[in-house]
C-alpha cells in the first residue's frame, strides 16, 4: 500500500463510517482543500524570515488565509452539509453516553 493512502487512511474510513451521501463524502475524502491553502499560506509567508513574536506570525497567518480565500470554490457536496453536522452529532452524544456524561452536562 502506497504511503498517500497510509496517512489518510484514519480520514477515509471516518468519512466512510459517518454514512454521509455519496458526493459529501467523496469531497471530505480529498485533502486538496487543505493542501491549496497550506501552499497559499507557504507562498504569502516564504519572505518572512524574522518573526518578532507569535502575534507577528498569526497576523501573518490570517493574512495567507485571506488571501487563499479568494480562490476557495462553493464545495459542490454544500447542500448536504447538515447531514454531516447530524452525523457529528450523532458521534459526539454516543461518545458522551459511553463516558457517562449527562446530557444535560454538555456544553451547546
Amino acid at each position: 500500500m502506497s504511503e498517500t493512502i497510509l496517512e489518510g487512511i484514519g480520514e477515509i474510513l471516518t468519512v466512510v463510517r459517518l454514512k454521509l451521501p455519496p458526493q459529501l463524502r467523496r469531497s471530505l475524502a480529498c485533502t486538496n482543500i487543505i493542501e491549496n491553502m497550506m501552499g497559499t499560506i507557504r507562498r504569502v509567508c516564504r519572505n518572512e524570515t524574522h518573526w518578532r513574536n507569535a502575534a507577528m506570525a498569526l497576523h501573518w497567518t490570517g493574512a495567507a488565509i485571506q488571501e487563499a480565500a479568494k480562490g476557495f470554490r462553493r464545495l459542490k457536496a454544500h447542500k448536504q452539509l447538515p447531514a454531516l453536522q447530524a452525523a457529528l452529532r450523532a458521534i459526539q452524544t454516543q461518545q458522551d453516553a459511553d463516558r457517562g456524561v449527562a446530557p444535560e452536562a454538555v456544553a451547546a
